[in-house]
């Protein structure tokens, strides 16, 4: 039985402190109550909340980042996004993934393996060149990007941002050479724009209706630009470059964006009274799920750039014991 609201909100703050630790030392926490740990300490919560609070849930799901030194994409952000995908579906809602092929590859063989293909669709979307976007799937209440790189700031956008001033923009200006504007990033500052299809679109669509989130951990995903570009800029290295800046409603900012998945997940299913929820975070059945996956879809830890169960450089018995965690928190309410 989930407690009153109030009682609710510490038990999910919980999970997010859980998330928020920087195992890679990207610079998330960097400077002490000015960074992208402690902007907006109430989305995750609130995104929990207005997903478990919707009847019907009709949601898209977009991941996959493009790793250039392995030329394959990695391993969070897929792992994250078929959990949330399996929770939601098991809470009622209707549930679509979207990625480019050999990101989708995988995560349909996963959901084959839950037994969830039928339930769960997979659609690949083209990169730049290979074919056109789709368009935003029509009656979504929610759309979700984790692990998901978007465009860079540009001037107008900073402009946009509440709060920015003008001596930030022309250091902007002066910093970021204008040809590094309105691109994709990866952590290294390098242009990723040609491997991804252009998906932060359906986020920055006038017409959108839908809430969104952005789950990230570096700044340069799909969701950041709720983070002042400022915080980015001085938090992470090369952070004026990489920032991205599409918001979304919520920005959910862990240390590893699997794990602001899985919390997402457990929380919805925690709010919604899902029974059995110790079996849906099974440490050992998620292994062997991802073990099998990877036999014969190439996904690479972002870390060793290798084809093999780890994400973010972490072993995977660091990486995975938050399922504990959270199981432990969520059982005691």
């Amino acid at each position: 039985m989930v407690p009153n609201e109030q009682a609710a909100r510490q038990t999910l703050d919980r999970l997010r402190q859980a998330i928020q630790i920087d195992p890679g030392q990207r610079g998330l926490g960097r400077i002490p109550g000015a960074n992208l740990f402690t902007h907006g300490p109430e989305d995750f919560t609130e995104a929990c909340l207005h997903l478990s609070r919707t009847p019907k849930p009709e949601v898209a799901i977009v991941t996959g980042f493009h790793i250039l030194a392995a030329d394959a994409p990695e391993t969070d952000g897929p792992f994250g996004a078929v959990k949330l995908a399996e929770i939601l579906h098991a809470i009622g809602a209707n549930v679509q993934l979207f990625s480019e092929s050999a990101c989708a590859g995988a995560m349909a063989h996963a959901l084959r393996r839950l037994g969830l293909d039928a339930m769960i669709p997979v659609h690949v979307v083209r990169r730049p060149g290979e074919g056109e976007l789709p368009p935003c799937p029509p009656g979504l209440t929610h759309l979700i990007a984790i692990e998901r790189p978007g465009p860079s700031h540009t001037p107008d956008s900073l402009r946009q941002q509440a709060g920015t001033t003008a001596e930030q923009i022309e250091r902007y200006v002066q910093t970021v050479p204008r040809e590094e504007w309105d691109r994709y990033h990866n952590a290294k500052g390098l242009d990723v724009t040609a491997y991804h299809a252009p998906l932060h679109r359906w986020f920055d669509e006038p017409e959108r209706t839908c809430a969104t989130i952005g789950i990230g951990d570096g700044g340069n995903e799909i969701g950041m630009g709720r983070v002042p570009w400022e915080l980015i800029e001085r938090n992470i290295p090369g952070g004026g470059r990489l920032a991205c800046r599409v918001a979304a409603d919520w920005t959910i900012v862990a240390g590893v964006s699997n794990w602001g998945g899985y919390a997402l997940a457990a929380g919805i299913a925690w709010l919604r009274g899902l029974n059995g929820l110790a079996r849906y975070f099974d440490a050992e059945q998620h292994r062997d799920l991802w073990a099998d996956v990877l036999q014969s879809h190439r996904l690479v830890d972002a870390g060793s750039r290798e084809c093999r169960l780890r994400v973010d450089g972490l072993t995977w018995e660091d990486y995975i014991r938050l399922f504990g965690f959270l199981v432990a928190t969520l059982d005691r309410g």
